[in-house]
């Protein structure tokens, strides 16, 4: 069970309790694999203390930080570097993030997942979820409360806000919520 909070006061807004907590979820793949994957350079790859990782908290998300907000609007999905990329580690996506970005947010981020009918997602929930966990291993974080707001879906013209509240105590998580407001993009029926 998820637990999700609902408010409508301008525009819908909703915030969910992640049910399962980040951990580490396997070696990442080379960085020259990643940058081969993601039409990118090896020099792209990383930033201060982040490095590729793979962390689950429900699903495993390959999370790739980049140099710059350059190689993220570079990145692209190259096959078939991408399913060499991927190839034994049960991992299905790519969340390729930079740090800051305009309006102050903290980073900006693009998720691939063209193995699941996703060639670029503009919001991605469950991987803010999840971020949380890769943020730990690069940064080790003390106990406290921590605020990120993170931007995506920029490069294809459908800009999101995900905020990202977390707790750590004792050296681990003791809850993660995201949130952000919604916006109706289409409605369809389906007639049976």
């Amino acid at each position: 069970p998820v637990m999700v909070t609902i408010s409508a006061d301008q525009a819908p807004h909703g915030v969910f309790s992640s049910p399962v907590m980040p951990r580490t979820a396997g070696d990442p793949p080379s960085d020259e694999l990643i940058a081969d994957a993601l039409g990118l350079v090896t020099s792209d790859i990383g930033f201060g203390s982040h490095l590729p990782g793979i962390v689950n908290a429900g699903l495993n998300f390959l999370f790739v930080p980049v140099h710059d907000h350059a190689a993220l609007k570079r990145a692209s999905v190259v096959m078939p570097q991408w399913n060499r990329m991927l190839e034994g580690l049960n991992v299905h996506s790519a969340y390729i993030y930079a740090q800051g970005g305009a309006g102050g947010v903290d980073y900006q981020s693009r998720l691939f997942a063209p193995g699941e009918g996703i060639l670029e997602d503009p919001a991605t929930g469950s991987a803010a979820a999840t971020f949380p966990g890769q943020i730990m291993i690069n940064e080790m974080l003390s106990d406290g409360d921590y605020h990120w707001n993170i931007a995506q879906g920029i490069e294809m013209g459908r800009p999101s806000l995900i905020s990202v509240n977390a707790q750590v105590r004792d050296g681990m998580f003791e809850s993660i919520r995201v949130g952000g407001h919604a916006q109706v993009v289409q409605r369809g029926k389906i007639y049976v």
